[in-house]
């Protein structure tokens, strides 16, 4: 199954025959104008790229309904009998209605084909076809049990509406040991969302973050040209303050609008979250209709700004991942291709701008990461991040440089879980500014005798309260997208305990996070007169509009191979 010269799957493509929605037959209609054709031929086109630069075809898909995601993966299963000789496919669907639908459009594929006088049916049944020229064969069978796949290896597997398999995980372990994994094997997975958490949601979120070998895809239901209402009287006037969101978000015009209310009228009874779930307009929007999400996922995209974007005042925010090191007696940051340390905005050199360095410790080394977060005290931005395994003293040296880097910042950290060493530890360092604890119920002024964050379940709803609405008013601005994903799947898991929605899921940089914000909020107010230069005019004006700082950002990381001083 090596490469031996360039896939091409379009003319190939439209060799096939498939019935259109006015079920009548039609040659594939893979061309540009053609319905389709903007969601098949970026996946096609995925396919064709990792083909040819000779990888396993792995592709997950977070789509909207009715795009022809499935009848693509089933014409490209169909032809990869016959183009590569052996191959062995398998169609999984969550039901039997599904699977067999899904088998129909197979066999008319067969039944149609330009080609099919040159080959012979060797078995044909209502789940299987096999070629006996090629050696090849297409299984359809229901998603359920854990013997799907076992005794045979299979080189072709489309996964439908994974999102709804009643247990993936006992169905995809075996099934992924039983594909080879070599170039010309293929993978597809392909769903609508289906809320938060279990196998879809996981293997989304991980291709997503650049840690899985599948290549995510996600189709939204704007870019489909059918799915606008032409006659229409909405007007911009009559839109809500969501439509208009959304409207300036992904450039939507009213025709669209309007279909977009037709269809939450008609199809979903005026329930908006399932709408997103099933017609997505942003992969956050797919998973955000359970209910089980703790912050706000739509406030909480608005609060991302990944290194490389830029601000609303056209600043490119900036990335460098190293270490911080002590160079002649002054901390210096130095660049490290695996370096734990992630800075996107160096300290204020004036020292005016006031910081606050948060963690979240772990109980030992091979448990939960730990966790350090950097926020600027006036504007909430994330400035700095640390995750790792660390030791309380080795913790504790990490908080502690970054707490005198960044102009002797409030340090704060849960005493829980090995905090209680690490805040001794800090105590030897001789590192200022330890927060005191204090209680929800009392006044804020009023400090404790202990130092470091507790948590229990009263601060930790408190915290996540003040987090989650910070969030919902766009108070915050997040940088790293570790601490972005994991609070996208930070959730309610029995209606009173709160925690990440996957079984590998860590809270580290949610907590941390939640502990930064506490700090700020329960110290005393920003000085803006000593960070300004200005008396109290406009300082809401500036807590408001969140300025960008009077420093530079660092620049973007360049992949160096090696480390290096950061001048």
């Amino acid at each position: 199954m090596q490469p031996r010269k360039k896939l091409n799957l379009f003319p190939w493509m439209r060799t096939l025959s498939i019935k259109n929605k006015d079920a009548k037959l039609e040659r594939f209609p893979l061309y540009e104008g053609s319905e389709f054709y903007w969601a098949q031929s970026v996946f096609l086109r995925e396919v064709e790229r990792q083909y040819n630069a000779g990888k396993p075809i792995r592709i997950i898909v977070l789509k909207c309904r009715q795009i022809g995601i499935s009848t693509a993966t089933e014409g490209l299963l169909f032809l990869w009998s016959f183009l590569f000789p052996g191959t062995n496919s398998l169609v999984l669907s969550k039901d039997r209605e599904n699977t067999e639908t899904i088998f129909e459009m197979t066999k008319l594929m067969w039944d149609t084909w330009a080609f099919k006088s040159l080959f012979t049916t060797s078995r044909k049944s209502s789940r299987r076809l096999s070629f006996e020229e090629t050696l090849s064969n297409i299984r359809v069978a229901t998603a359920k049990g854990d013997q799907v796949g076992r005794g045979t290896t299979v080189r072709a597997v489309h996964g439908s509406e994974v999102a709804f398999w009643e247990d993936p995980d006992a169905i995809m372990g075996p099934l992924t040991e039983a594909i080879p994994h070599k170039p010309g094997t293929i993978i597809v997975l392909e769903s609508t969302a289906n809320g938060v958490g279990g196998f879809f949601y996981e293997t989304w979120m991980a291709a997503e973050r650049g840690e899985s070998e599948y290549v995510p895809l996600f189709f939204p239901w704007w870019r489909h040209s059918e799915y606008q209402v032409k006659k229409h009287n909405l007007t911009p006037r009559m839109l809500t303050e969501k439509e208009k969101a959304l409207a300036e978000r992904f450039d939507l015009n009213l025709a669209q609008l309007a279909w977009r209310r037709r269809k939450i009228r008609t199809t979903f009874n005026g329930d908006e979250d399932l709408f997103d779930q099933e017609y997505p307009a942003s992969p956050e929007m797919a998973f955000l209709s359970t209910g089980r999400n703790v912050f706000d996922l739509e406030s909480l995209a608005d609060c991302y700004l990944a290194p490389g974007a830029a601000n609303k005042a056209g600043q490119v925010v900036g990335v460098t991942r190293g270490r911080l090191m002590n160079h002649g007696g002054t901390l210096k940051l130095y660049h490290e291709p695996k370096g734990e340390l992630l800075v996107f905005k160096t300290p204020d050199p004036s020292g005016r701008i006031k910081y606050v360095v948060a963690a979240d410790p772990a109980r030992t080394t091979e448990g939960d990461p730990c966790c350090i977060q950097v926020l600027r005290r006036d504007t909430l931005e994330q400035v700095a991040v640390w995750h790792g395994w660390a030791t309380q003293n080795v913790l504790a040296e990490e908080i502690a440089n970054l707490a005198h880097w960044y102009n002797d910042a409030i340090v704060n950290c849960e005493i829980e879980g090995g905090g209680g060493g690490v805040i001794a530890v800090l105590q030897h360092l001789g590192v200022p500014n330890i927060w005191r604890w204090r209680l929800p119920d009392r006044p804020l002024h009023k400090r404790g005798n202990v130092l470091g964050w507790s948590t229990n379940f009263k601060t930790k709803s408190w915290g996540i309260g003040q987090l989650q609405h910070y969030i919902s008013k766009r108070q915050l601005m997040l940088h790293d997208a570790t601490t972005y994903h994991a609070l996208r799947e930070y959730v309610n898991i029995d209606g009173v305990e709160m925690g990440p929605a996957g079984r590998d899921g860590h809270d580290d940089s949610v907590m941390a996070l939640m502990i930064a914000l506490m700090t700020t909020i329960t110290e005393d107010p920003v000085n803006y007169a000593e960070i300004y230069g200005m008396g109290q005019l406009a300082i809401d004006q500036i807590r408001a509009e969140q300025p960008a700082a009077n420093y530079d950002p660092v620049e973007l990381e360049m992949d160096t191979g090696g480390w290096g001083e950061i001048e």
